[in-house]
């Protein structure tokens, strides 16, 4: 039998790659130690190399596609895209930062059927629903929550405004129902 591969730059858990019919390489910036496997800086995509995923910093990980940043993922868990990226005069409590430099929206949508709703949900640890915004499809219209389950304002898909503890609609344009007592106030100071 003939001489085995030669092995350059051993060392343990490394990844080992071919450098030729009878030589191999233990690359020194790529690990596997059983488990995981580490590298120093990005993954690309073979044959889109502009296109990666990088760990740009201490706890930092960018998304990157055609060559720009779209997403990225801050070591105090911020996720941030477009124009957020790195952005300033965002609130420092803000989880989800969202930037663009001419309109910007978020769509959010229920693609099950017509009769689905989509909504943006607040809680705390004590009660994960303290309060919603509700869009319904089956009726077309939109519902605020407060306190838990309790619907508080709703506009109609005519248009209307009902608000209260009771949102029986009357056809009224702007209506408020209560149990107890009802008016309406509009002062000037």
């Amino acid at each position: 039998t003939g001489a085995g591969p030669t092995l350059a730059n051993g060392s343990n858990d490394r990844v080992v790659t071919s450098t030729g019919a009878n030589a191999l390489n233990a690359e020194a910036n790529m690990q596997f130690d059983g488990t995981d496997l580490f590298i120093p800086s990005a993954i690309k995509h073979l044959g889109d190399s502009d296109n990666h995923i990088s760990f740009s910093g201490t706890d930092l990980q960018l998304f990157t596609t055609a060559g720009s940043g779209r997403m990225r993922i801050t070591d105090g868990g911020v996720i941030e895209m477009g124009t957020a990226i790195g952005g300033s005069g965002f609130d420092a409590n803000a989880r989800l930062r969202v930037g663009r430099a001419n309109d910007c929206n978020i769509a959010i949508r229920a693609t099950g059927d017509t009769t689905s709703h989509a909504g943006i949900y607040f809680g705390d640890s004590a009660a994960a629903n303290s309060g919603y915004i509700q869009y319904m499809n089956s009726g077309d219209y939109m519902r605020f929550y407060t306190n838990g389950n309790n619907e508080r304002l709703r506009i109609t898909s005519g248009g209307r405004l009902l608000y209260g503890n009771h949102l029986n609609d009357r056809g009224a344009e702007l209506q408020y129902e209560g149990s107890q007592h009802a008016g309406i106030g509009i002062h000037r100071n």
